[in-house]
C-alpha cells in the first residue's frame, strides 16, 4: 500500500489520527501522519480537539517527533496526578498544513501549569517558539490576558508543520491550544482583560459592602465573610496569574508560597467563620474542632512549603471540602439565632456549594479535564456565592431596620404613656396640695373656734350649774356629760393643733392609750347626745349594751361614732338607728345601722372626700372624711356597706391589742 493511498484514506476519515504521513522526502515510505488543514483567510483556529498526547518524561522534542510519526500518540489526555510527588508531564502534538500562507500566534491555556514549551518542526528544522516556566520572572510578551502566547508563527503553503508542546501540569489536567492572528489575539486579550477587571472590581466592591455591613450589624461574622471572600479572590487571582504579574513579577521563587498560602489561608478563613457560628450557638466541642482545623491548616501550609507537590495540593483540596461543610453548618446555626436566610439566598448558596464540591472532587480524582474552563467556572461559582451572601445580609439589615423602627415606635408610645402618667401624677399632686392646704386652713379655723369657745363654755357651765341645782340627778348628769363632751372636744382640737404645729414629715404621732373602759359608756354617751334629735324626727335611736372594754382614746373613738351617728340620723327619715358591738375573731367591731335611703358605691367613694356632701345635707361635708381620717390615725379599719333603698351599715374594727374583755360574756349583739 503506497503512502499516497494512506493519505487519501486519512483525508476521507479524520478519525484516523494515527495514519501514516511521509516525513520528508527521504522517509516517505516509512512514516505518515494526519495533517490538520487550515483554511485560507482563517483568523482563529481551535486545535484542542485535534491534539494527540503521549508520555515522555525527559524526552527531547526530536525523539517525541519520531514517536509522533510512528503513531504512538493517542487522542486521550490521560493524566495521573498522584503518579509521583511532582508535576505530571505530558506531550501534545498536532500536524498543521495550510494551502496559503498563515501568520499568527499559538495561544495556550494550562491553569497553574509549572512549565509549557512549544516546538515547531518543519522538515528537519526545529524552532523553540515558547519557553514558559512558573519559576521564571514575568515576561509580558508571553501572556495575553490569562493565556500563554507564542512567538509569531508563519506557516507556508503545502508545508506540513508539526507543533509539539511539553506540559508540566498543575492541579488542573486541562490544556487548550489554538492558532490566532495577532489582531484576533489583541481583541480577545482586550475582552479578557475587561471581563477580568470587571470581575475583580465587583469582588472588591462587595468586600467593602461587607465592611459596611459590619458597621451596621456590629457582628464579627460580616468581617469573617469579608476575610473568606478576600482570600478566595486572591486564590482566583493567583490561578489567573494576576498576583504574579502585579505584585511580585521578579520574584518567581514566591510562587509556591503564595499559591499554597492562599489555598490553606482560604480554608483557615472558612473554619474561622464556622467557628463564629458555633460560638454563637454555644457548641463548645464544635468550636474546639474548628480551632484544631485552623491549626491543621497552618501545619498543612508548613508541610506544603517543605515538600510541594500533588500530595500537598490534595491535602489542601481536602481541607477546602471540609471547610465548605463546616461553613454551611456554622452559618446555619448562626442564622437560627439571627434573621433566617431567604429562599433565594439559600438556593443560590446550595447551587454554588454543590458546584464547588464538584470541582474539588474532580481535582481530587484527576477529572478536571471533564469540566469546562476551571478558572472561569470558579469565578462563576464565586460570584453566585457572593451574591447569595449579600442577599442574606441585605435581608438581615432590612429586617433589623424594621425591628428597630418598631422598637422606636414602641418606645415613643411608652414615653408618651409615661408622660401622660407624669402629667396625671402632677395633677394629683397639685390636687393633694390644695386639699392639704384646705385641710390645714380648716384645722386652724377649728382650733381658733375651739379656743374662742372655751371661755364662753366655762361661763355657760357655771351659769347652768347654778340653774340646775334643783333639777333631778339624772337630768343634771346628762347636762354635765354633754358639757363635758363639748369641753373635751374643744380641748382635743386645741391639743391636736399644737401637736400639728410641732409635727415633722416622719408621720403622725402615735395616739396615747388610756386606762381600760367599757365601750358601752361611749355608745351611751353618743345616744344621750342625739336622742333628743332622734325623738324630734320620730326616729328610734337604740344602743345594745356590751361588756367589751378598750384602751383607745375615748374622745377620738367618740368623735368617730358621733359623726357616724349624726350622718345616720340625717339620712334616716323613718325607722331607726342602732349602735352595738359584735365579735370579730379575737377582736370586735362597733356597728352602726340605719334604715336610710342607702348609698351607691360611687356615692360612698365621693363622700369619703373631705368637703363632699349630699344635696339635702346642711353640714359642711367633712363628717365621713373625718371618720376615715380618725380611724386611720388610731390604726383602725372603717368599713361600710350600703344597699340603696334599704339602709347603710358602718363597721369600725377594733383589733385584739386594743381591747381587754371582762371575764363575763358580752350582752346581746345586734
Amino acid at each position: 500500500m503506497t503512502p499516497a493511498i494512506l493519505f487519501l484514506l486519512a483525508r476521507f476519515d479524520q478519525s484516523l489520527r494515527t495514519g501514516l504521513f511521509g516525513l520528508g522526502v527521504l522517509i516517505v515510505t516509512c512514516a505518515a501522519a494526519f495533517a490538520f488543514e487550515i483554511a485560507e483567510g482563517t483568523t482563529s483556529v481551535d486545535l484542542t480537539d485535534q491534539l494527540v498526547y503521549a508520555l515522555g518524561t525527559a524526552e527531547t522534542p526530536e525523539a517525541m517527533a519520531t514517536r509522533f510519526y510512528a503513531g504512538t500518540f493517542t487522542p486521550e489526555l490521560d493524566v495521573n496526578t498522584f503518579e509521583a510527588n511532582h508535576a505530571t508531564e505530558r506531550w501534545a502534538a498536532v500536524l498543521l498544513e495550510t494551502p496559503s500562507p498563515v501568520s499568527g500566534r499559538m495561544m495556550m491555556a494550562a491553569p497553574l501549569a509549572s512549565e509549557v514549551d512549544l516546538y515547531l518542526l518543519r522538515g528537519d528544522e526545529m524552532v523553540h517558539a515558547l519557553q514558559f516556566s512558573l519559576f521564571d520572572p514575568y515576561r509580558a510578551e508571553q501572556h495575553a490576558g490569562t493565556r500563554l502566547m507564542s512567538e509569531t508563527i508563519a506557516l507556508q503553503p503545502n508545508t506540513p508543520t508539526l507543533a509539539l508542546v511539553h506540559i508540566k501540569f498543575g492541579p488542573f489536567e486541562r490544556f487548550t491550544m489554538g492558532l490566532e492572528t495577532l489582531d484576533n489575539v489583541l481583541r480577545q486579550a482586550q475582552r479578557d482583560q475587561l471581563w477580568q477587571g470587571a470581575f475583580y472590581a465587583f469582588g472588591l466592591a462587595c468586600l467593602l459592602v461587607f465592611v459596611a455591613l459590619f458597621a451596621a450589624l456590629e457582628d464579627w461574622i460580616s468581617l469573617l465573610y469579608a476575610l473568606l471572600f478576600m482570600t478566595a479572590l486572591m486564590f482566583l487571582a493567583f490561578m489567573d496569574g494576576w498576583l504574579f504579574r502585579l505584585l511580585y513579577p521578579n520574584r518567581p521563587d514566591w510562587q509556591q508560597a503564595v499559591g499554597f498560602g492562599t489555598l490553606f489561608g482560604l480554608s483557615a478563613a472558612g473554619f474561622a467563620l464556622a467557628r463564629h457560628g458555633f460560638v454563637t450557638s454555644a457548641k463548645p466541642s464544635a468550636t474546639r474542632t474548628m480551632t484544631g482545623a485552623i491549626a491543621l491548616c497552618v501545619v498543612g501550609l508548613a508541610g506544603a512549603l517543605w515538600s510541594p507537590g500533588p500530595f500537598a495540593a490534595a491535602f489542601g483540596t481536602f481541607m477546602l471540602a471540609a471547610m465548605i461543610a463546616a461553613v454551611l453548618w456554622g452559618t446555619r446555626l448562626w442564622e437560627q439565632h439571627n434573621v433566617p436566610a431567604g429562599a433565594l439566598s439559600t438556593s443560590l448558596t446550595l447551587f454554588a456549594t454543590l458546584g464547588f464540591i464538584t470541582v474539588l472532587a474532580a481535582v481530587t480524582f484527576g477529572q478536571t479535564g471533564q469540566l469546562p474552563d476551571v478558572p472561569t467556572l470558579g469565578k462563576l461559582l464565586y460570584t453566585v456565592l457572593l451574591l447569595s451572601t449579600l442577599i442574606k445580609f441585605t435581608s438581615q439589615v432590612v429586617v433589623i431596620r424594621r425591628q428597630h423602627a418598631e422598637a422606636q415606635a414602641a418606645q415613643m408610645t411608652a414615653l408618651r404613656r409615661e408622660a401622660q402618667i407624669a402629667h396625671d401624677l402632677a395633677q394629683s399632686e397639685r390636687k393633694y396640695t390644695r386639699a392639704r392646704d384646705l385641710a390645714e386652713t380648716r384645722r386652724q379655723h377649728l382650733a381658733r373656734a375651739s379656743h374662742d369657745l372655751r371661755q364662753p363654755l366655762s361661763s355657760l357651765r357655771m351659769t347652768l350649774d347654778s340653774m340646775t341645782a334643783k333639777l333631778d340627778p339624772e337630768s343634771k348628769a346628762r347636762l354635765n356629760d354633754a358639757f363635758g363632751y363639748i369641753s373635751a372636744l374643744t380641748t382635743s382640737y386645741l391639743e391636736a393643733a399644737e401637736q400639728k404645729g410641732d409635727q415633722t414629715d416622719s408621720g403622725p404621732d402615735p395616739q396615747p392609750r388610756t386606762a381600760p373602759y367599757a365601750v358601752t359608756r361611749v355608745l351611751q354617751t353618743v345616744q344621750q347626745m342625739f336622742e333628743e334629735e332622734a325623738a324630734v324626727k320620730g326616729i328610734q335611736l337604740r344602743v345594745v349594751p356590751s361588756r367589751m372594754t378598750t384602751d383607745l382614746p375615748a374622745m377620738a373613738l367618740m368623735r368617730i361614732l358621733a359623726n357616724l351617728t349624726s350622718n345616720a340620723l340625717n339620712a334616716t327619715k323613718t325607722g331607726g338607728v342602732i349602735l352595738g358591738v359584735r365579735r370579730k375573731g379575737r377582736g370586735f367591731r362597733i356597728m352602726i345601722y340605719d334604715t336610710g335611703p342607702g348609698m351607691s358605691p360611687e356615692a360612698l367613694a365621693e363622700f369619703r372626700r373631705e368637703g363632699a356632701k349630699g344635696e339635702d345635707s346642711t353640714g359642711h361635708g367633712i363628717g365621713l372624711a373625718v371618720c376615715y381620717s380618725e380611724a386611720r390615725a388610731l390604726g383602725l379599719t372603717l368599713d361600710v356597706k350600703s344597699v340603696p333603698g334599704k339602709g347603710t351599715a358602718f363597721a369600725l374594727d377594733i383589733p385584739p391589742g386594743t381591747l381587754r374583755p371582762e371575764p363575763s360574756n358580752e350582752g346581746s349583739t345586734p
